[in-house]
C-alpha cells in the first residue's frame, strides 16, 4: 500500500535522524491525506518529560524520507546535542541496570 509505505518511510527517517530506538521517548506519526500531501507530527522528550520538543511538517508524499529527516534535524538543532547525549546516557544506565544479575 503506497500511502502506508510513504508514511512509514517518513517516520523511520525521522527516528533515524534522532538516533531513536525502543528505549528513547521519541514519537512520530505521518499520514498521507486525500490530496496526496504527507503530514508529519513528531516529538522528542527528556526521559522525565520535563523537556519536550515538537515539530510538524507537510509536503509531497514522494518526499517522505526528506520530510522525516528534515523534521528530525530541526528538533536536533532546537534541543542541542547535549540533550541527546544526556538521553543516551540515561538509556545506557537503564539498560545496565536491567542487565545486572539478580539474587535467586
Amino acid at each position: 500500500h503506497r500511502q502506508t509505505f510513504e508514511a512509514v518511510t517518513c517516520e523511520r527517517a525521522f527516528l533515524a535522524s534522532l538516533d531513536g530506538n525502543c528505549k528513547t521517548p521519541i514519537a512520530g506519526q505521518a499520514k498521507v491525506s486525500a490530496d496526496g500531501q504527507l503530514h508529519l507530527i513528531g516529538l522528542v522528550s527528556s526521559p522525565d518529560g520535563q523537556k519536550i520538543f515538537r515539530v510538524t511538517r507537510s509536503g509531497a508524499a514522494s518526499d517522505a524520507a526528506t520530510i522525516g529527516k528534515d523534521a528530525g534535524m530541526e528538533i536536533r538543532k532546537e534541543a542541542g546535542e547535549k540533550f541527546f547525549e544526556d538521553m543516551q546516557d540515561y538509556v545506557q544506565a537503564v539498560q545496565a541496570a536491567n542487565e545486572k544479575p539478580t539474587k535467586a
